[in-house]
C-alpha cells in the first residue's frame, strides 16, 4: 500500500497541499473559506478548487452560519468525520473484539469473540474481518483497520514481536492481512491510551499510563510525545524487578521477580493460589488477610512509580485495567500514600488517576485522525484516495 511510485510530482503536491486544508479545517471547525487561503499560505483560487473537491467527495461539510446583519452570510466548514469508517480491533488473550465504526466514534457494528488457550487468533481475526466485509460490503467503504495488540509491537512495520498469550512471535500482521487491501495499522494497547489522552489534554504535561490487567504494560508521553525507541522496549514497565518481595520468580521473557509476575491477574493467582473470582470474593467477604494481599500491589509498584516520577519530571499517572477498576478503593489509597512518602517537596507531580475506556471507538478514531494530519507515512490513506 506504498505510495512511493503511485503519484507524479504534481499529484503529490496537490495532496500535499490538501492536506494542508483539511488539517486547517480540522484544527479550526467552522472556519470560512475566506480564512484558509491565509492559514495555509496558498493562493485563494487553489484553496476554492481543493475545497470544491473536498465537498463534492463528502470529505468536508459546508454549512451557512445565521449571523445577523447586512450582507452574504459566510459558509463554515468541517470535516466529514462521520462520513468515514474503520474497523477497530482489540485483542487480548481472551477475547478479541471487533467494531465497525465512523470517525466521530459512532458504532455501526459490534463483535466480541470469545478465545481458549489453543484457539488460532490470527484465524478468528480473520473471520470476524470476513464478517465485516460481507455484510457492510454494499454501504460502507473501510479507510482503516486499526489493531491495539497487548503484547510487544513493531508499530511502523505492523509486526507483533511477541505475544505470549497468543504464541505470536515476529508475527507482520499487516501482511497476513494484506488481502483485505485496507491500510492496517497495529499498535501496542497502552500506547494506543497515551495517544488517546495525549490528544485530549489541556497542557504539554510529562505523564505515564499504567496497566494492571491480565499482564501489566505502560507508556509514557514526554514534552507531547509519546516515548518510543529503536528496540521497541520503552515503557514496558510490567518488566521492571519487583524489589521486596521475599520471592524469587522466574518470568516467562527469561528475567526474574519482573513486576508482571506479581501483581498481573495471572501474578496474583500464582502467589496465593486462587482464582481471580476467587480473590475477588475474598475481598468483597473481609477474609482475613484478603485486604492485605490486594494492598501489596501498591506497595510493590509504589517505589517504582515514584522513582520514574523523579526521573522523567512526570506530572500526573493514568492507571486502568482490571485489576485496578476491581480494588480501586485499596490499591489507589495506597499507591497515592507510598509516592506521597517519597516525595520531595520541589517535585512538581501534581495527581494520580483511575480510569477507565469503555468506549474503544473514540480511541482509535482519534488516533486515525491524529495519525492521517500529524504522521509521515507511505499509507494510501483516509482520504488521500479521493485527491
Amino acid at each position: 500500500m506504498s505510495s512511493g511510485n503511485k503519484y507524479t510530482s504534481a499529484d503529490l503536491m496537490r495532496k500535499k497541499n490538501a492536506r494542508s486544508v483539511l488539517r486547517v479545517v480540522h484544527q479550526e471547525a467552522g472556519i470560512f473559506r475566506k480564512m484558509l487561503a491565509e492559514r495555509t499560505n496558498l493562493a485563494a483560487q487553489t484553496v476554492t478548487n481543493i475545497i470544491t473537491i473536498l465537498i463534492d467527495h463528502g470529505i468536508v461539510l459546508e454549512q451557512p452560519l445565521n449571523i445577523s446583519g447586512k450582507g452574504r452570510n459566510p459558509y463554515a466548514l468541517q470535516i466529514n468525520y462521520a462520513g468515514f469508517y474503520i474497523i477497530s480491533v482489540k485483542i487480548t488473550n481472551f477475547c478479541i473484539d471487533v467494531y465497525l465504526n465512523s470517525l466521530d466514534a459512532k458504532a455501526l457494528y459490534e463483535q466480541h469473540y470469545k478465545m481458549e488457550e489453543t484457539t488460532d487468533a490470527l484465524a478468528v481475526l480473520k473471520n470476524a474481518l470476513n464478517e465485516v466485509f460481507i455484510q457492510y460490503q454494499d454501504d460502507v467503504t473501510v479507510s482503516a483497520i486499526i489493531i491495539s495488540e497487548a503484547g510487544i509491537v513493531d508499530e511502523r512495520n505492523g509486526i507483533v514481536i511477541e505475544d505470549y498469550g497468543l504464541r505470536w512471535h515476529y508475527l507482520n500482521l499487516r501482511e497476513a492481512l494484506a488481502e483485505y487491501e485496507t491500510p492496517v495499522l497495529v499498535l501496542n494497547d497502552v500506547n494506543i491510551i497515551a495517544h488517546y489522552e495525549n490528544s485530549i489534554k489541556e497542557d504539554n504535561s510529562n505523564f505515564m499510563v499504567v496497566e494492571i490487567d491480565n499482564g501489566v504494560g505502560s507508556a509514557m508521553v514526554l514534552d507531547g510525545h509519546v516515548l518510543y525507541s529503536s528496540n521497541r522496549v520503552a515503557g514496558e514497565f510490567g518488566h521492571v524487578t519487583a524489589s521486596n518481595t521475599g520471592e524469587s520468580v522466574q518470568c516467562f521473557c527469561g528475567r526474574k521477580n519482573c513486576i508482571t509476575r506479581f501483581i498481573s491477574k495471572s501474578g496474583l493467582k500464582r502467589r496465593f493460589d486462587k482464582s481471580y473470582p476467587e480473590l475477588q470474593a475474598d475481598v468483597r467477604n473481609g477474609a482475613p488477610g484478603a485486604r492485605d494481599k490486594i494492598e501489596d500491589i501498591g506497595k510493590i509498584i509504589a517505589p517504582k512509580l515514584s522513582d520514574l516520577i523523579v526521573l522523567l519530571d512526570l506530572e500526573r499517572i493514568i492507571l486502568y485495567g482490571s485489576v485496578i477498576e476491581d480494588f480501586e478503593n485499596i490499591i489507589y489509597p495506597c499507591i497515592q500514600e507510598e509516592i506521597k512518602k517519597n516525595m520531595s517537596f520541589w517535585i512538581p507531580f501534581r495527581k494520580l488517576e483511575v480510569k477507565k475506556y469503555d468506549c474503544f471507538p473514540r480511541i482509535t478514531s482519534h488516533y486515525i485522525v491524529d495519525f492521517y494530519f500529524s504522521a509521515d507515512n507511505d499509507l494510501c490513506f483516509l482520504w488521500d484516495v479521493y485527491l
